[in-house]
C-alpha cells in the first residue's frame, strides 16, 4: 500500500507531522545563528554606547560592570571642550553630501549610457568594473600628485572629487535601467522626448530605490573616510570627523577610555540614525537593482 502511495505522489503515512518538526527545528536553529551574528554585531556598539556614560573610575573597574552604577554626562562634556566638533562636523557633512550628489548625478548618467549598444560598450563597461578590482591603497600617490598638481591640497575640491562616482554605483543604475520596459523609452520617443529628458522625467524617478542605495552607501562611505582626508589635508579647520578622531586618540591629554568612547558615540550615531529611517528604501534598492545583466 505505501508503494502505490508512493507512486502515485501521496505523502507516507506519519510524513507530515515529522517533517514539520524538522521544518521548525530548522527556522529555530537559523533564527539562532541569526540572533547569534546580531549579537556579534551590535555588542560592540552597545558596550560603546554605555562605557560613553560611565566616570572614569568606573571604566577601570574590575570585574567591569555592564550599566554604569552612576550614569553621566561629564565624559560627554570633557570630549566636546576638548575639540573643535562643531566645524568637523560641518566639513564631514558637507563633504558626504556632496560626493553623495555627485555620485547619484553622475553615476546614473554613465549608467543610463551603457545601456545603449554601441562599438565598444561592453569594453568600457569590463574596464569600469575592472577598477573595482584595484585596491585604493595603489592609487593613493597617483590621486595626490594629481590634486597636489591642481593646487587643491587642504581645499574641498580634494576631498570631493575623487569620491564623485564609482563603479559599483554605475553597475547598480545600469542594472536597474536594462530592467525598464523598452515600451517606456519607445513611447517618450514618439512623444519627442529626447534621451536626457527621458532619464530626468522618466528614469530617475522609477530608480528611487536605486538611487536612495547609491546615496546612502556614498555617505556613509565619505563620513567613515579617514585613510584620504588625513592625506590631503593638513589644516585643523579642513579636518573631517574620522581624521579628528584619530589625532584627538593620539593627543596625549589624559582622558580616559570613557572620553574616547563618547567621541566615537559622536561619530557614529549620525549614520546609525540615518540609516534606521532609510533601511526599507536601502534594501528594495539592492533586491530591484541586480536581477537583469
Amino acid at each position: 500500500m505505501s508503494s502505490i502511495a508512493q507512486a502515485a505522489g501521496l505523502p507516507r503515512a506519519g510524513a507530515g507531522p515529522r517533517r514539520h518538526f524538522h521544518v521548525r527545528w530548522s527556522r529555530f536553529f537559523l533564527y539562532l545563528l541569526v540572533i547569534a551574528f546580531a549579537v556579534a554585531y551590535v555588542a560592540p556598539f552597545l558596550w560603546m554606547a554605555i562605557t560613553a556614560f560611565k566616570d572614569e573610575k568606573e571604566v577601570y573597574l574590575y570585574p567591569p560592570s555592564f550599566w554604569p552604577q552612576r550614569p553621566t554626562w561629564s565624559s560627554i562634556e570633557t570630549m566636546w571642550k576638548g575639540a573643535d566638533w562643531p566645524r568637523y562636523f560641518f566639513n564631514t557633512f558637507f563633504v558626504a553630501a556632496s560626493v553623495t550628489l555627485l555620485k547619484v548625478c553622475l553615476s546614473s548618467l554613465a549608467g543610463y549610457a551603457l545601456t545603449f549598444r554601441f562599438r565598444g560598450s561592453k569594453f568600457v563597461l569590463f574596464l569600469i568594473l575592472g577598477t573595482m578590482m584595484i585596491p585604493e591603497e595603489t592609487t593613493l600617490v597617483a590621486k595626490y600628485l594629481i590634486m597636489k598638481n591642481l593646487h587643491w591640497i587642504d581645499t574641498y575640491w580634494a576631498l570631493i572629487v575623487p569620491g564623485a562616482t564609482g563603479a559599483f554605483s554605475i553597475f547598480l543604475f545600469r542594472q536597474f535601467f536594462l530592467s525598464l520596459p523598452k515600451d517606456f523609452a519607445d513611447a517618450a520617443q514618439v512623444d519627442g522626448c529626447g534621451q536626457f529628458r527621458f532619464l530626468a522625467k522618466i528614469g530617475l524617478p522609477l530608480a528611487k530605490s536605486t538611487a536612495l542605495t547609491v546615496g546612502l552607501l556614498a555617505f556613509i562611505d565619505e563620513w567613515n573616510s579617514t585613510l584620504w582626508p588625513l592625506i590631503v589635508t593638513n589644516k585643523d579647520e579642513m579636518r573631517v570627523l574620522q581624521v579628528a578622531l584619530k589625532i584627538f586618540s593620539d593627543i596625549d591629554t589624559g582622558m580616559g577610555w570613557n572620553v574616547m568612547m563618547a567621541a566615537c558615540l559622536l561619530c557614529t550615531l549620525p549614520v546609525v540614525v540615518f540609516f534606521f529611517f532609510v533601511q526599507k528604501q536601502f534594501i528594495d534598492g539592492i533586491a530591484s537593482s541586480g536581477i537583469k545583466g
